[in-house]
């Protein structure tokens, strides 16, 4: 059987005041986290200081590639805790939403080598861009996190990030 798991974000920058990113599981067990400004200023930091392995020519190149690493170590922490959840899986297709910001290959690839060993029948074919239809269960559920909604948070997993975990993400 294949686990479908689905991807997306519910506002504009990941650097943004209530930003979120959510993970559904086969269109019905939802992961999310709305990132916490502490996380955020911290990295932040780490990145002016040069300590997060990051290099580019140029400066923007630098800031899009932490952007996008920092994404990414978010998505795997969703991914990691569905998994654990679920314990084993045969088979996984992964759709990540296609306005995650970033060099679609780069996420991909972080995605694929964290996971490989753990699934050995992933395929870098397995992990895809998509547009999910506005509105949907997944675009919900983001904006959900985002808002904060208490009431309708109750039936979702909610997916702590631990600082050093997501430094070592970045990091590789």
């Amino acid at each position: 059987m294949i686990t479908l798991f689905q991807i997306d974000k519910s506002g504009s920058d990941i650097f943004e005041k209530d930003y979120s990113i959510v993970l559904i599981v086969d269109k019905k067990e939802v992961y999310g986290v709305n990132i916490p400004q502490n996380i955020k200023d911290c990295l932040i930091n780490l990145f002016k200081g040069g300590k997060l392995n990051i290099s580019n020519k140029s400066n923007k190149q630098r800031k899009n590639r932490f952007r996008i690493r920092f994404h990414t170590a978010v998505i795997i922490r969703l991914m990691d805790r569905a998994i654990r959840d679920l314990g084993a899986i045969d088979e996984i297709n992964v759709e990540l939403c296609n306005d995650i910001d970033g060099h679609f290959h780069e996420i991909k690839d972080m995605i694929f080598k964290r996971f490989n060993r753990l699934i050995p029948s992933i395929e870098l074919e397995d992990i895809i861009q998509t547009k999910f239809q506005k509105p949907s269960f997944i675009d919900n559920v983001g904006r959900d996190f985002r808002n904060k909604d208490g009431k309708k948070l109750q039936s979702y997993n909610h997916v702590e990030l631990d600082l050093n975990e997501l430094i070592m993400i970045i990091k590789k």
